[in-house]
């Protein structure tokens, strides 16, 4: 374990207030050895923390220097002897237990770090271009079935090359495969599997440009990419269609004798003659029940995810534009480096899509999509093949994150208590 030195810290602080403090910026394990003895004139102490193996020192240090703790002027240095302090009694240890508590490590199992980061890493490919869905059912979703066949191979070869990629998380392992695999190579690996499925299949290569396969949506609320005011305009028309259909049916229903019948012949007609006698109440039935399935009015908010490319502009740069448009419910994913998630008012979100989607900040590009948009999930078939030749447990199941805002106070929720420090933090861009 690597020892670096946190200095001003105020002298009414212990260990486990210093840890406290310091889990909500750096992301992974450290013990608070204790504190460097001082004299009553010095007005702040200085702490010694072991980190864990797998955490960078040089990195953990820049974190905790670029970061305002408010309360404290605290700072970080890798010191070059480490006095001989006697172990606190008191110390305070970050484990995984309480970095899960505090929201800065995802409880997935170790097993399942490879499958969660190719499920967010094929998943990142369809926001992005948004026309890959259409195209891949083209071909019965062949295309999709073998680009994540890819990403899975590359995720593999990164695996046995690197020991530690996958015991480190998602987060980790994402980085590493986009070292190896840049953005600016996705829109060919799509090109160049669906060329090769065409070849097979002795038909035309498709020509595309990549803009064809990039259409972002703008609205604020989206069905199945119909924009809402459409859904609305749609559900009015079929509900007399549906009114017309079911009250044929029902005056088409014949009251058969039931004398001497089956039980089943009696039950059957005294079915039919309820539905004759609340006939006339079918439309009104029919068209609340649409109405209210329809009605999406009273969600004020809209679930965004911005990635980055190839990584997240730093905290500083990126915070002003989540202050401008109101963001809320920050949250920065643990299974893949260069994905923020929030929700903004719904009214908001056209204005945050048309001026930041595709802005460059800090050397990182902002794709800016609504988590509302439909993507394809691998079939069974290919959980069962990533099972067999690779021993692989696959898990579909989306990151758990608390996005859910108050619908009666306009987007003003204020964070929990140290969540906002806690969950918008982020590292710098890889070296």
């Amino acid at each position: 374990m690597t020892v670096i030195a946190v200095q001003g810290v105020p002298k009414k602080w212990d260990l486990k207030g210093l840890v406290k403090v310091l889990a909500k910026v750096v992301r992974g394990q450290f013990q608070a050895i204790n504190f460097q003895p001082s004299t009553r004139r010095q007005q702040c102490k200085v702490a010694y923390l072991k980190l864990a193996k797998y955490l960078n020192a040089a990195q953990v240090v820049n974190v905790i220097n670029r970061h305002d703790f408010k309360k404290a002027n605290l700072s970080a240095f890798i010191p070059d002897h480490v006095p001989d302090l006697p172990m606190s009694t008191k110390r305070k240890d970050v484990t995984k237990k309480t970095m899960r508590k505090k929201k800065t490590l995802d409880t997935i199992e170790p097993t399942l770090v490879l499958s969660t980061t190719h499920n967010e890493l094929l998943s990142e490919l369809q926001f992005k271009f948004t026309g890959l869905l259409e195209l891949s059912e083209k071909s019965k979703h062949k295309l999709l079935t073998d680009i994540a066949r890819i990403i899975l191979e590359r995720l593999k070869q990164i695996s046995d090359s690197d020991s530690t990629a996958v015991s480190q998380g998602g987060f980790h392992l994402s980085k590493l495969y986009r070292k190896m695999h840049p953005h600016t190579g996705d829109f060919q690996m799509i090109m160049s599997t669906l060329h090769t499925i065409e070849d097979a299949e002795g038909v035309p290569r498709s020509q595309i440009q990549e803009n064809e396969l990039i259409s972002v949506h703008a609205e604020p609320k989206i069905i199945d990419n119909v924009p809402m005011d459409k859904v609305h305009s749609i559900g009015s028309r079929y509900t007399d269609k549906i009114t017309r259909k079911v009250n044929d049916h029902i005056k088409g229903l014949e009251i058969e004798d039931a004398t001497g019948a089956s039980e089943e012949v009696i039950a059957r007609r005294k079915v039919r003659l309820e539905l004759k006698n609340i006939a006339m109440y079918i439309p009104m039935i029919i068209k609340q029940t649409i109405t209210d399935n329809l009605n999406l009015s009273a969600n004020k908010y809209q679930r965004v995810r911005v990635y980055g490319e190839p990584y997240l502009p730093l905290q500083d740069q990126l915070s002003p534009v989540l202050r401008r448009f109101k963001a809320n419910k920050i949250h920065r994913s643990d299974r893949l480096y260069n994905i923020l998630r929030f929700v903004v008012p719904i009214t908001q979100f056209p204005r945050l899509v048309t001026l930041m989607d595709g802005k460059v900040l800090g050397g990182g590009k902002l794709i800016i999509r609504s988590s509302d948009t439909p993507v394809f999930k691998v079939s069974e078939n290919f959980i069962t093949e990533m099972k067999e030749n690779y021993g692989i447990e696959y898990s579909q199941e989306e990151e758990k994150i608390d996005d859910d805002v108050n619908p009666d106070n306009d987007g003003q929720d204020q964070p929990e208590e140290g969540q906002e420090n806690a969950e918008q933090n982020w590292d710098e861009p890889w070296e």
